[in-house]
């Protein structure tokens, strides 16, 4: 009777996340949101679909496993060096000034300093999967806030590994003397150090001589032992499932098989992953929100502005633009999936919730509904940053600090280059070799650096507002070449290069068919395809190869 139990939870599981996924597409909830909130309506404190959470808690556990594991073999290391600054810089900023605000916020309400540095943790990371996805779908992932995104977001999955190595040492030290929890640490270190020795060790050579044998089903199996084996390994030396896990995934990123390993448990993480947000959504208590509305929603309030205004403090620190800074501030607003990990977590690790008492639930409820609330943030963004820049005063002050880096006055029918990436590098270097001095302007220093490496008259600054145009000399210029990653830039530069300096030739290059209405609409003189370009030289190619080919007997 239990297997049949179980079964009907996940049957009614998986089609109520269909069904509200579908529903929420149409609205643009993300998918993952979707399932948050199929699982709010399904759960005990709603319809009650599902009596018993935890016939599915054991199932929800091996979603965070994999979550965990999908992190560590996709953090993509070749990208640290381009993501170097807004990791380090605006990523430690984030996890610092939210952790203490946090932090400092938890004692002021009563409660001790281990939950108060729990509540710490579960409010510093955002939600990886909604945000990078958010960002995939809009083609914004290159765009300065869409890396600004993605560098602290990284920053703040590594720093959950440190979190959840510290939370068993939490358990132990609470009650108990202080120096329980650097015992705790310590040994959760050494520990943590023997499980990677022992599984970098073992891991390929394993992998090695399954995939040798060039059964998949074998292999399948052996990447499910390494994973699942090494969050066992960890849990029995006192680490979470979650951080063995995270381990086994960094194991394995290193080696040979780790596309064809990610690629194998692909299917099987979707579907336990999204196992877990729906009974994540289960503990969504609709009759705590009803009986304590105030405290809800002022601690959902409380945690999405905090997080937004220390995301635009860094931003600010970092010199980025006001627009920019705004996306990325209200981008990351929200409560991320690990808070849900390390309150799970801290249930395993000897009660360490119960310091929060009838805190923990309205926490929970606040970040559970700060990441329904993802996409009408997303939406509010950039109608907030268009907001603010019309504050003039505001949007010289910020942006200052861009027009330091100007260039020298006296210029004209000069060609502007906007975005010095593959293509404005190339175009730039053509240029050169024609006689044609270009002038570069960029939201990335670390291009702008190159540039200026390379020789070209160079300055940060974002072409979506006057002032930069202003330096740039716009007016006299001859052309200006838009190649920037943000497609809603690209049409507010357009439209506003049309309103300072209509005489100006407008080249655009735009990633997709559908930008084009829209940028020819704007004022844009000449607007290229990168997909239908793609298109035609791959037509090209074939066909010259297949014209000289000679034809059969």
């Amino acid at each position: 009777m239990h297997e049949l139990s179980l079964l009907h939870d996940l049957v009614v599981i998986f089609m109520a996340a269909i069904a509200v996924s579908l529903l929420g597409a149409r609205i643009g909830l993300p998918s993952l949101a979707g399932m948050i909130v199929a699982g709010a309506l399904i759960g005990p404190h709603a319809l009650g679909l599902i009596g018993d959470p935890t016939r599915v808690s054991a199932l929800a556990e091996i979603g965070v496993v994999l979550l965990l594991f999908g992190v560590g073999i996709e953090l993509p290391f070749g990208r640290l060096r381009e993501l170097f600054r807004p990791m380090v810089v605006g990523g430690s900023l984030q996890v610092l000034c939210t952790g203490a605000i946090a932090f400092a916020a938890a004692l002021c309400f009563g409660l001790s300093h281990i939950a108060a540095l729990l509540v710490s943790f579960c409010a510093i990371p955002s939600s990886t999967a909604i945000v990078l996805r958010r960002l995939h779908a809009e083609g914004e992932l290159e765009a300065p806030h869409g890396r600004q995104m993605l560098g602290i977001l990284l920053f703040q999955d590594v720093c959950v590994v440190p979190m959840l190595l510290l939370l068993p040492a939490l358990g132990d030290a609470a009650g108990s003397h202080p120096g329980t929890l650097v015992f705790g640490l310590v040994r959760s270190l050494v520990v943590l150090a023997l499980v990677v020795l022992i599984a970098r060790l073992l891991a390929p050579q394993l992998l090695h001589m399954v995939a040798r044998t060039r059964q998949r089903d074998v292999f399948v199996l052996a990447v499910f032992v390494v994973v699942i084996g090494t969050a066992w390994a960890a849990s029995l030396a006192g680490v979470s499932l979650a951080l063995g896990a995270f381990l086994a995934g960094v194991v394995i990123s290193g080696s040979a098989y780790r596309h064809q390993a990610l690629g194998e448990l692909m299917p099987f993480r979707e579907v336990f992953a999204s196992l877990f947000f729906v009974t994540a959504g289960m503990l969504l208590d609709g009759e705590l929100l009803v009986a304590h509305p105030l405290a809800v929603l002022g601690l959902f309030c409380a945690l999405v502005l905090g997080k937004a205004l220390v995301v635009l403090l860094a931003c600010a620190l970092m010199r980025m633009s006001l627009r920019a800074s705004v996306l990325t501030a209200l981008g990351l607003a929200q409560v991320g999936e690990f808070a849900l990990v390390l309150l799970e977590t801290g249930h395993a690790e000897r009660g360490l919730t119960s310091e929060l008492g009838t805190f923990e639930g309205e926490l929970l409820t606040a970040s559970i509904l700060s990441m329904i609330a993802t996409p009408l943030l997303a939406a509010l963004a950039p109608h907030v940053a268009a907001r603010l820049e019309r504050v003039s005063s505001l949007r010289r002050r910020w942006d200052a600090r861009d027009l330091q880096l100007s260039p020298h006055k006296g210029r004209s029918s000069h060609v502007i280059i906007a975005g010095y990436g593959v293509a404005g590098r190339a175009l730039a270097l053509r240029l050169a070799n024609e006689g044609v001095a270009p002038l570069i302007v960029d939201l990335n220093a670390s291009l702008i650096r190159h540039a200026t490496e390379d020789g070209f008259s160079a300055c940060f600054g974002d072409v979506t507002t006057p002032e930069v145009l202003e330096q740039l000399e716009i007016a006299s210029a001859r052309e200006l070449v838009l190649l920037i990653s943000d497609p809603t830039a690209l049409e507010r530069a357009v439209t506003l290069v049309r309103r300072v300096a209509p005489r100006v030739i407008v080249t655009v290059r735009a990633r997709y068919e559908g930008e084009l209405p829209g940028l020819r609409a704007a004022g844009a003189d000449h607007v290229v395809a990168a997909e239908i370009e793609a298109g035609h030289a791959i037509t090209n190619q074939v066909l010259q190869r297949h014209a000289r080919r000679p034809p059969a007997a």
